[in-house]
């Protein structure tokens, strides 16, 4: 694992060949590295806040849980003796029910918290997805720039050659059609930028079109502490797993609470007497109440309680095995990505690029004929977009790593 992974290290950093640090004509408030827009998406996204209010409310049912039943007070006024009664009636729990109301409240509290997680988890995935699509869109849009420009000198030295009468007119209509097809590429490729853009910056709650560049040289940025956490990453819990596992204790605590609903309560009552002459002016009068469960014993209830724990049982002992062939394909995926990348940074794009040089110098010097450079310059930029392709889907699996494993990868 460890070797592949610094393999991935070595092989990334060759993009920096064709991949500077991307600021261009930026503001200090409109560039963002990936550490910031992280930060930004966690504190900022508005669901998220949303669902953090959630946590307050699973405090509230906590001491809703432990309040205690209020007494009745009842009065009576009659024309027989006693013409007045005041009763004090007051129910009495058993059977813990109070104690399982809180702990019940407990679990749903607790299971609030890993769903927060698991959104937080699924956010990091997409602001770092966002985030690198929107990289890897602004490097398209620099490509596209870069090969407009080719495109430029083709069309000129293609006109050089008509004038002199070295080539057809026809090479001039074919240079101009190219650069115009190379245009149509960089709209397409801003196009794309705007909208990465644009769905980067709601993830952060931002403005859809607010000002937003970002800034990394896509070099994975992987330290030797995340190296030697990955390998026993399968051994740690991850926020879905948590979630399961506190939905299997909120259904046990609820199963608890529902059984000892089962007992019935007493109600204790105390009547004050006043006014039966001619035998006393004041009166006491004590009783007591219950229900008999003679007709419902809640037992429909109890079964459809212990359905859920198996339910749950069940869904816990699904996403254990789930966690871990998603930590297995996350893995087989980033080596596989990992060794494609670096085929394509050592041999086919240095080689692409140089092919695309010496081919634009042998037209300008009538060596070749233009249809053989635009071949090449369409081969060079296909390779090109595909490094880029293979780069963005390697910082995707990362994430998918990430989210797989529960280790926060850098």
């Amino acid at each position: 694992m460890k070797r592949w992974l610094e393999t991935f290290v070595a092989a990334t950093g060759m993009l920096a060949l064709i991949s500077p640090t991307i600021a261009r004509g930026q503001t200090p408030g409109d560039s963002f590295t990936l550490e910031q827009v992280l930060a930004t998406a966690l504190a900022e996204n508005p669901s998220m806040v949303a669902l953090r209010l959630s946590r307050g409310i699973a405090q509230a049912n906590v001491e809703i849980a432990g309040q205690r039943p209020n007494p009745d007070f009842l009065y009576e006024g009659a024309r027989e003796t006693p013409h007045n009664a005041f009763t004090l009636a007051l129910p009495l729990e058993t059977g813990g029910k109070r104690q399982k109301r809180i702990d019940s409240a407990n679990t749903a509290g607790q299971t609030t918290d890993a769903e927060i997680a698991v959104a937080e988890a699924d956010l990091r995935v997409a602001a770092r997805r966002g985030f690198f699509a929107l990289a890897i869109a602004q490097l398209r849009s620099t490509i596209s720039t870069e090969l407009l420009a080719i495109g430029e000198r083709a069309r000129a030295a293609a006109e050089a050659r008509v004038q002199a009468g070295d080539a057809a007119r026809l090479e001039l209509i074919q240079a101009e059609l190219a650069r115009a097809r190379l245009e149509n590429d960089l709209g397409t490729a801003i196009a794309e930028s705007n909208t990465a853009r644009a769905e980067l910056n709601v993830l952060m709650g931002r403005a859809a079109d607010a000002n937003l560049d970002a800034v990394t040289s896509l070099d994975g940025q992987l330290d030797a502490t995340v190296l030697n956490l990955l390998p026993q990453a399968a051994a740690r819990p991850t926020a879905d797993v948590a979630l399961l596992n506190g939905r299997l204790d909120e259904a046990r605590a609820h199963l608890a609470l529902t059984r000892a609903l089962r007992v019935p309560d007493p109600i204790v009552q105390a009547t004050l007497t006043y006014r039966a002459p001619p035998d006393f002016t004041y009166g006491l009068r004590a009783g007591a109440s219950v229900t008999l469960p003679l007709l419902n014993r809640n037992t429909a209830t109890v079964l459809r309680d212990v359905r859920s724990v198996e339910q749950a049982e069940a869904n816990y002992s699904a996403g254990q095995r789930t966690a871990d062939g998603r930590v297995a394909i996350a893995r087989s995926r980033l080596r596989t990505l990992v060794e494609q990348r670096q085929r394509e940074t050592t041999t086919l794009l240095p080689r692409s690029l140089e092919v695309v040089r010496m081919a634009e110098e042998a037209y300008r010097a009538g060596q070749i004929d233009l249809t053989a450079l635009l071949q090449v310059m369409q081969t060079g930029r296909d390779v090109r977009l595909r490094t880029l392709d293979t780069s963005l889907a390697l910082q995707w699996a990362l994430a998918d790593l990430e989210r797989a494993t529960g280790v926060v990868v850098p």
